[in-house]
């Protein structure tokens, strides 16, 4: 399981330098407190023949 969320983590950053990442955020003032701050990002891509070239054991 270990080796797959790892391999799973390289694809999402490999996609994220080819394709990029889009981050949306929100923040919300209310009598001058801030009441809320929220932050998300999404990611879609495609990648096509990466290879896993090392692997340590």
């Amino acid at each position: 399981m270990a080796m797959r969320a790892a391999k799973l983590d390289a694809y999402r950053s490999l996609t994220e330098q080819i394709h990029g990442i889009q981050i949306q955020g929100e923040t919300t003032i209310g009598e001058a407190v801030l009441t809320s701050d929220k932050l998300a990002s999404a990611l879609r891509g495609l990648i096509v023949g990466a290879r896993t070239v090392k692997r340590d054991q």
